[in-house]
């Protein structure tokens, strides 16, 4: 009876030493997700690139526009100038991504929610960019003055 008893409790320790192993080495390793290494990109992020990005305070833009669209392209152009600006450089990713539509279509993520605009202006598409940014640039800051 004690050897079934002392069996048992071995076979329940190893069982818990193994979960938390393997718990552990999720822990201290976790899943390594390939970075791109510019912040404006021609095509859609994976999902598990956005959810790291994200997690890491960084805000994702994605503009969906057509090449015959003249507002788009404006649009995807001033996205372009703001990604590459000072302030906003090192905490942005912008996707431009090529599509059918009539109106520029943005996406403006980050772990402060989404905004979802279409065929807006210049000014509302930076003041909700201002409004999700992790750390807003002084820029932000001095457009309420």
């Amino acid at each position: 009876m004690k050897k079934t008893a002392y069996a048992g409790i071995f076979l329940i320790a190893l069982f818990l030493v193994s979960s938390l192993a393997y718990t552990g080495s999720h822990f201290f390793y976790p899943a390594r997700v390939e970075i791109p290494n510019k912040n404006i990109l021609e095509e859609e992020l994976k999902p598990e690139q956005k959810n790291y990005l994200l997690e890491k305070g960084y805000t994702l833009i994605e503009i969906r526009y057509s090449l015959n669209c003249e507002n788009c392209l404006s649009q995807k152009n001033l996205l372009e100038q703001i990604a590459n600006s000072q302030g906003f450089k090192e905490q942005i990713f912008l996707q431009n991504i090529a599509d059918n539509t009539n109106v520029p279509k943005i996406k403006i993520e980050s772990i402060y929610g989404t905004k979802i605009l279409e065929n807006e202006s210049q000014e509302k598409i930076i003041d909700a960019l201002c409004e999700l940014l992790v750390n807003p640039p002084l820029a932000c800051a001095l457009r309420k003055v």
